[in-house]
């Protein structure tokens, strides 16, 4: 089924810098979807003139030195304003982070835009109506039960710690605080936007999955490899990581593999 539009649509994505203030973006891509059935499609690295941190890059796959290059976002802000200006505006998380973001930039650009007639569609809005993501729902999805008393302080308490425990092991979640913690923080991140509007709660912050019993890399040129596949023939990928800026989780699952 095709949309039926009266006026210009865009779906846009933006990537940033990470949480840290100033967030900037180091990305954008939209298409405008015409009423007439044409599209167009843009994208265009920024430079942020500041660090896009680590965890940011993890998600996203930005570096710096893929926008050392690249103009600042004042140099593109005039356009993006008249690309956007008069349309209904589509993202995922639009609401709390992109068009937040978006506006920000602009603003700091000396661009002004109205989005006051713009309808906002938020995919993630749309998504969390129709799989609800209270206590209930995921008593529900976790341990294959209806939630009883629910809204009873200590009933809520202990079906918590029952999802937590189903959680830990239907996604290999690591079963020590320490490392749960780390993990979660980088769930946290994600699911807050630091690499931009998509964002998802994974294990290992989502530079690690684990499917079918294996643990896999989920980011950069190795992205899809499993942790033995890596240890095998790409040892030393393994040991970079082990030595660099990655959370504790990450580096105690890889040292498993060495």
């Amino acid at each position: 089924m095709n949309l039926k539009l009266d006026k210009p649509f865009i779906v846009f994505d933006l990537e940033t810098t990470g949480l840290g203030e100033p967030v900037r973006i180091v990305q954008v891509a939209a298409i405008k979807y015409l009423p007439d059935g044409t599209s167009e499609e843009r994208t265009k690295l920024v430079n942020p003139q500041r660090p896009i941190e680590p965890e940011a890059t993890a998600i996203h796959g930005v570096t710096d030195a893929m926008v050392a290059n690249e103009k600042p976002f004042a140099s593109y802000a005039r356009g993006i304003a008249e690309f956007f200006v008069g349309c209904d505006l589509c993202g995922f998380n639009v609401w709390k982070y992109d068009l937040k973001i978006l506006k920000e930039e602009l603003a700091r650009a000396r661009v002004s835009i109205d989005f006051t007639g713009s309808r906002i569609i938020d995919v993630m809005a749309i998504y969390h109506h129709f799989f609800p993501r209270d206590l209930a729902a995921a008593y529900q999805e976790y341990c294959g039960a209806q939630l009883a008393n629910g809204h009873d302080a200590m009933a809520d308490a202990r079906a918590t710690r029952e999802i937590l425990l189903a959680q830990i092991e239907r996604h290999g979640l690591p079963d020590d605080l320490a490392a749960l913690g780390a993990a979660v923080k980088q769930m946290t991140f994600s699911r807050s936007g630091g690499g931009g509007g998509g964002g998802g709660s994974q294990p290992y912050g989502g530079r690690l999955r684990v499917e079918s019993g294996q643990t896999l890399i989920n980011f950069g040129k190795h992205r899809g490899q499993s942790l033995e596949w890596m240890a095998k023939n790409e040892r030393g990928y393994l040991e970079w990581i082990v030595s660099s800026d990655f959370t504790d989780d990450i580096k105690a699952e890889v040292r498993k593999h060495l």
